[in-house]
């Protein structure tokens, strides 16, 4: 008896506790009762193992307000100024129809007697208006005469729907991210070849977008931009190509990796797509970067074309030569480029037409002879054929302003020698050796100065020329190969032997985003070349001054470095000698 007392009173003690969390949820502050507190509630009620109503009371209480959460989760859920452009926007989270017409169900099983402002009546109301969308969208998706303004009117109408999840307005949402897209990268004043093409693609995606007027501008363009790039080829690139138009027309970007002692290879050019022409111009996102990334080029060309010289001067013709293998031609004929003074033998050398401009004995290499040089008349009337705004056509319109720069800067040299006449003086020697070089550089011909510069490439280079005119007639004799080499430069490695007892080897390429590199650290050489390029050589100096030197500013190749087991720089150094310890080199 007396254990069935304390049992009664455990009970009618658990009820007022029960009866009073309910009487606290109605309040006008029910939060401070957390579900967790009522179930918990629950499962001691539970464990008298009796039947009491004060549990129904709580579960029923638990579930309105679970309910009354994921309602004020919906109708709480609103727009935003500028939530297409958020990155989450199609992954936001949103309801089905389905969920919605089950939460209505419930609501009004739990809640019978609320009146019009109800959360169950709001409910239904902005499921309405959703589905009353969500037929629109459907028959704006139907109807084959929709435009794109079409589809920004509806979305304007029916964004407050966009909580709803369904196919439909899936589709709007994708759709109308196509169409901004789209435009957005169209209206760009700055376009290129790739851009209009995968511009293209996306309007062939698009139903609002499919033979619109914005897609028929920009099958204009790529029309022209395709005649443009073809008309270009023919101009630049040689039969057999190493190089794409960019790396033609833009100027060199390997010399700082060449002095240094760099191998780089090249590999002919075999893709039949005219955008990968261009692909380089993806790293830029404006013709202004583009610009200024030509320029950083032209002046480090300015700045190491004598490093290399010297350097290539110092190198033997398997460090130079297109074979790049100790096992090449014996006793072969040896052809000096005279720009970057690199050494080929003849068998390795193919004869270009160019060459026949060029005083006798005036060989160019691959690397500094990469197109065909039109003459500038008719580059400049290939630019009229594509979008004076594309990348393409600013990237060749620097090229010809340049050409003209030389041009000019050839004809004022040509003046100032005629005058003087006979021996040059120191500067103008300087400044003839400067032009010469830039003007064999550059891609682009004046049909009209370079025969007059002829005379100063035959003086500039006269020991070079002289020694090697057998050489060269060798090769402009020797026929052409049927088969150009696929790659050019590439030191051959031991492969392993295949079952017929002959090596065998693999290859892999990638093209993968280039970063140029000019660093803001300062070098300490007296004269810093501001190196430029996808990878900067850098050493340190290990004898307590702890300056930085760049590699080619001291005159030092990657090889040089890694064999050095020190680097004690001319500053730090009793002598002209460097002391080896470990270099640390970057």
């Amino acid at each position: 008896l007396i254990l069935f007392q304390s049992l009664i009173g455990r009970i009618e003690k658990w009820q007022e506790e029960a009866r009073a969390a309910v009487e606290h949820c109605k309040s006008e502050n029910p939060e401070t009762t957390s579900s967790s507190d009522l179930r918990d509630l629950v499962e001691r009620g539970q464990e008298f193992d009796v039947r009491l109503t004060e549990v129904d009371q709580l579960w029923r209480t638990i579930e309105m307000r679970e309910w009354s959460v994921q309602a004020k989760h919906v109708l709480e859920w609103a727009t935003t100024d500028g939530m297409e452009n958020d990155d989450e926007f199609l992954s936001r989270e949103r309801w089905k129809a389905d969920d919605i017409l089950r939460l209505i169900s419930d609501g009004s099983r739990l809640f019978s007697n609320e009146g019009p402002s109800s959360p169950v009546n709001a409910l239904h109301s902005r499921l309405k208006t959703a589905l009353l969308a969500e037929s629109k969208v459907e028959r704006l998706f139907a109807d084959p005469s929709g435009s794109e303004g079409d589809l920004d009117s509806l979305w304007s109408e029916i964004r407050e729907s966009d909580w709803l999840n369904s196919k439909a307005m899936d589709n709007m949402r994708e759709e109308l991210l196509r169409v901004r897209a789209v435009r957005d990268r169209a209206v760009d004043k700055e376009i290129t070849l790739v851009d209009c093409i995968e511009v293209i693609k996306e309007c062939e995606l698009s139903k609002f977008l499919l033979n619109s007027e914005l897609h028929k501008k920009l099958l204009t363009a790529r029309d022209d931009l395709l005649k443009f790039t073809q008309r270009l080829m023919n101009l630049f690139q040689k039969p057999s190509s190493y190089y794409n138009l960019v790396e033609i027309i833009r100027d060199r970007e390997d010399i700082a990796a060449l002095v240094e002692g760099q191998v780089i290879p090249r590999f002919l050019v075999d893709s039949p797509a005219p955008e990968d022409q261009w692909v380089q111009l993806r790293e830029f996102s404006s013709c202004a970067e583009m610009k200024q990334h030509l320029y950083t080029l032209r002046d480090q060309q300015r700045a190491l074309i004598g490093s290399l010289q010297e350097a290539n001067s110092k190198r033997s013709t398997v460090d130079t030569c297109v074979c790049a293998s100790s096992s090449g031609p014996q006793n072969s004929d040896i052809l000096v480029c005279i720009l970057c003074r690199a050494k080929y033998h003849v068998s390795c050398c193919e004869w270009d037409p160019f060459l026949d401009r060029l005083p006798e004995g005036a060989y160019l290499c691959v690397r500094c002879l990469r197109g065909r040089r039109p003459c500038i008349e008719d580059v400049q009337a290939a630019c009229n054929l594509a979008p004076a705004n594309s990348m393409e056509v600013v990237l060749v319109r620097e090229l010809v302003c340049r050409g003209r720069e030389l041009a000019c800067e050839a004809k004022t040299l040509l003046a100032d020698v005629a005058v003087l006449g006979g021996e040059l003086s120191d500067e103008l020697k300087d400044r003839t050796q400067s032009i010469v070089e830039s003007v064999m550089a550059c891609e682009v011909l004046d049909m009209d100065i370079l025969p007059k510069v002829a005379p100063l490439i035959q003086k500039t280079c006269c020991s070079i020329i002289d020694s090697q005119k057998k050489s060269w007639s060798l090769l402009r004799e020797r026929p052409a190969r049927s088969t150009p080499m696929p790659f050019i430069f590439i030191r051959p490695k031991r492969g392993k032997r295949n079952s017929n007892g002959k090596h065998s080897s693999k290859k892999e390429r990638k093209r993968s985003r280039v970063v140029y590199h000019q660093d803001d650290e300062t070098c300490s050489a007296d004269t810093c070349l501001k190196p430029y390029g996808e990878t900067v050589g850098w050493i340190l100096c290990e004898a307590g001054c702890a300056r930085w030197y760049h590699y080619v500013c001291i005159g030092m190749t990657a090889e040089s470095a890694k064999s050095l087991p020190s680097y004690i720089c001319y500053r730090c150094s009793s002598s002209t000698q460097q002391v080896a310890q470990h270099p640390v080199a970057v």
